[in-house]
């Protein structure tokens, strides 16, 4: 049975740009981000087989504007796969980067996809030696926000009278979230699979008087 849990992370975005100075000699800098991300988490032990399997992915996207009428962003995501069969000795291990990923507004529901490179290992007794294979796989994660939002906000502000003053603001969103994963087309069964969607939100303003 998957069960979930909810995991909180912070959102932070920092950068800058000179804008058009407020007065003569100061210098304005101004920053607003916004963010989003998710959140994967199975692993589980399978009594009739003797295999563990653990599997782990995030995703996030940035975007960002600067002062002076500039744009920037990216976007992030990895995927992990393990597993091992302590009764045969076999096992395989694999890496993803997230080609595809989005997550809605209301955070209701999370997507990640991409190509999973396996390596494997696996004793064949009938050569008595071991067999190595290497293939890529798709996988594909998808996210079922589950529960209430939960939402956090910060901010800060730094002075040194008469020459710098600055003020940072940030919030986010988060709401925990029942996962599948496909790996190859086929389900990955575990008996723990927990995941997290997640928005923010965050803003910076200096001003800079020689």
């Amino acid at each position: 049975m998957k069960t979930f849990s909810f995991v909180v992370f912070g959102v932070v975005s920092a950068a800058a740009s000179l804008a058009s100075p407020a007065v003569a000699g100061a210098e304005t800098y101004n920053y607003q981000g916004r963010d989003t991300f998710q959140y994967v988490n199975c692993y589980g032990f399978d009594e009739a087989s003797g295999e563990y399997s653990s599997f782990y992915a995030y995703a996030s996207e940035s975007r960002q504007r600067y002062g002076g009428g500039e744009t920037g962003g990216y976007t992030y995501g990895y995927a992990y796969y393990y597993s091992y069969n302590y009764v045969t000795g076999a096992y395989c291990s694999g890496y993803a980067q997230i080609a595809e990923q989005s997550v809605s507004s209301g955070l209701s529901e999370g997507r990640m996809e991409g190509t999973l490179t396996l390596y494997c290992e696996e004793f064949d007794p009938t050569t008595g030696s071991y067999v190595y294979t290497q293939e890529d796989v798709p996988v594909e994660v998808s996210l079922e926000g589950v529960g209430s939002t939960y939402r956090s906000s910060s901010s800060s502000r730094y002075q040194e009278p008469p020459h710098y003053n600055s003020v940072y603001k940030s919030s986010g969103t988060y709401r925990a979230a029942m996962p599948t994963v496909l790996i190859d087309g086929e389900e990955l069964s575990t008996t723990e699979c927990y995941g997290t969607l997640g928005k923010g939100k965050s803003s910076s303003h200096v001003n800079y008087n020689p």
